[in-house]
């Protein structure tokens, strides 16, 4: 079997998220005989190269190979028993195979778009579900909105299991860089919060920092450059403002999130789930907002409750800092839930990637 995993996408997904689940699945399928692995791209970073020819030759045999789209299209002519793996775009020559899509991001999940973009990204998934042989579905989370939103084509969504391949390890060294970068090299809860709760986060923010002068700063994440000069906008005649950061998801790093002290979510979408797990796998304690509408399986990946009553925020904020054993206890806790659910995955999901791919 020649697996090609294309590694472009239509729509707003983070690239580093599209090439860690092709190293998940090159992980995941490199022991198995008679599967060639091609990852196709044009602008795949150098790291993501230097992983993916780890396995360049594996066990003697040429089991992975990096090649641009254009030669790609020019493999196809000439190869059979090809199946084609992709997050959300086609290649020219290759609609004579199977497809299997698997869905990243949805665009209910993006408030950037306007109602026309909005309608035509929506159409575009639904071309994408319709002509695949399924549609995988790496979580609980995926399956339930691709289902609400596209009933018609629910039948084609499926679960399936994908191992996570480790993540990097960072020396520490390395994380007091990143700490230096994006806080004042200061510790920081590092916040994926809507543009509209800003205020009322920095409000709470200002309690905890009223109730201990320190130096923990608070990062806020959000969707482009756009939304994030509008938030600058917002911090004008802030007191604690030198410890207020904003940054853009489109620069998100995996030190982000390994570096962190705590990790906030409100108004998350399932376009956020593999960012959460990946926060979890670095022992990072997560705050989850009920607006986040989570699964009922993944409610104990951290603390879930209103953010919106006075003093709910300031007050983990306080806990979290104050209380070290409570903080590590909570990651922990994160850490069960994720174990359980790739134990879950594991025996309960219909398909387990790559081998399911026929």
């Amino acid at each position: 079997m020649r697996l090609f995993i294309l590694t472009d996408s239509h729509f707003a997904n983070p690239s580093t998220l599209i090439y860690q689940k092709a190293w998940d699945m090159v992980e995941a399928g490199i022991a198995l005989d008679q599967v060639h692995f091609y990852i196709v791209g044009d602008a795949i970073p150098t790291n993501y190269i230097s992983l993916f020819k780890r396995h360049a030759n594996y066990n003697e045999y040429s089991k992975v190979e990096i090649v641009c789209n254009q030669e790609a299209q020019k493999l196809m002519i000439s190869l059979t028993n090809v199946i084609i793996v992709h997050f959300g775009t086609y290649l020219k020559g290759s609609e004579r195979f199977p497809h299997y899509f698997i869905p990243l991001g949805h665009p209910v999940c993006n408030s950037n778009l306007s109602l026309l973009q909005n309608w035509l990204q929506q159409r575009k998934l639904e071309s994408f579900i319709k002509k695949s042989i399924n549609t995988i579905c790496l979580n609980e989370w995926v399956l339930n909105t691709i289902k609400s939103a596209h009933p018609k084509f629910a039948f084609k969504a499926r679960l399936g299991y994908l191992p996570t391949a480790a993540l990097p390890v960072f020396e520490w060294q390395h994380l007091a860089a990143c700490k230096e970068e994006i806080a004042g090299g200061n510790n920081y809860f590092l916040a994926f919060l809507p543009l509209a709760e800003m205020v009322a986060t920095l409000k709470e923010f200002s309690i905890f920092k009223k109730w201990q002068q320190t130096s923990m700063a608070l990062v806020f994440v959000f969707e482009n450059d756009t939304i994030c000069a509008k938030a600058q906008l917002l911090l004008k005649g802030y007191k604690f403002k030198e410890a207020i950061f904003i940054l853009s998801k489109s620069n998100l790093k995996k030190e982000w999130l390994a570096s962190t002290y705590a990790a906030l979510w409100s108004g998350s979408n399932f376009d956020n789930s593999f960012l959460i797990e990946e926060a979890v796998q670095y022992h990072i304690p997560l705050l989850f907002n009920t607006t986040c509408n989570l699964p009922v399986s993944w409610e104990k990946a951290g603390e879930y409750f209103d953010f919106s009553p006075k003093m709910a925020l300031s007050n983990h904020f306080k806990l979290y800092y104050k209380d070290e054993v409570y903080r590590q206890a909570r990651s922990n806790m994160g850490h069960a839930w994720l174990n359980q659910q790739n134990t879950n995955g594991e025996l309960q999901f219909d398909s387990k990637l790559p081998m399911c791919l026929k």
